[in-house]
């Protein structure tokens, strides 16, 4: 199990899953009164896109330090690539958009 966990590519996976997982939490927790389409173009119509990646991506780091304490160098820097691949986009979008 721990060779399955500790890889490049399931850091990647965990990485990218964790925050999409977040992000339906977000949206079922505060929005639960709008459907998905109408929350979607809120989101993207207003100022909350950058807000909200920011504080989806934010587990990762709770995520790559558990991966550190146990060692699995290799699924810790897939997650770290995952994030860092995340922040850059938030930040193309800040500068892009708003």
């Amino acid at each position: 199990m721990n060779k399955r966990i500790n890889s490049l590519t399931s850091g990647v996976l965990i990485g990218l899953i964790i925050p999409i997982l977040f992000y339906m939490i977000f949206y079922y927790a505060k929005f639960k009164n709008l459907n998905f389409i109408s929350y979607y173009k809120d989101i993207y119509l207003g100022t909350l896109l950058p807000l909200l990646i920011s504080r989806c991506v934010l587990p990762n780091l709770l995520l790559f330090f558990i991966f550190n304490w146990f060692n699995w160098e290799k699924a810790s820097k897939g997650i770290f690539i995952a994030t860092l691949g995340l922040t850059i986009i938030l930040f193309a979008l800040k500068l892009i958009f708003y």
